[in-house]
């Protein structure tokens, strides 16, 4: 049997205002043992979703708890707040804040 270490992160940076950000940062390491290339390979994408359900929840919690506005930005570099999701949108605008 082969033992493994894997570590994970995900990094998020928030504009929330000019000059300022708000990064959310998770971060997972496992040891795990495994047999063969195949149950690696599942061991491996249960921790990555992990981290991605661990993510999710800790992202929509901040963003709750601190009120932090999701924000638009387009390829030109411009950032536009986000009031609903009716706004209309220019073609080339990117929400850096959605994880769905």
């Amino acid at each position: 049997m082969s033992k493994s270490k894997i570590r994970k992160s995900i990094i998020r940076k928030i504009r929330t205002a000019n000059f300022e950000q708000l990064d959310v940062v998770i971060d997972i390491e496992e040891e795990i043992e495994w047999e063969n290339q195949e149950q690696r390979k599942k061991k491996t994408k249960k921790i990555t979703k992990l981290l991605i359900d661990d993510f999710r929840e800790t992202y929509n919690e901040i963003c709750k708890e601190l009120k932090v506005n999701r924000c638009i930005g387009s390829v030109s570099g411009n950032i536009v707040k986000e009031k609903n999701k009716n706004n209309k949108k220019d073609d080339n605008d990117i929400d850096f804040d959605s994880i769905d």
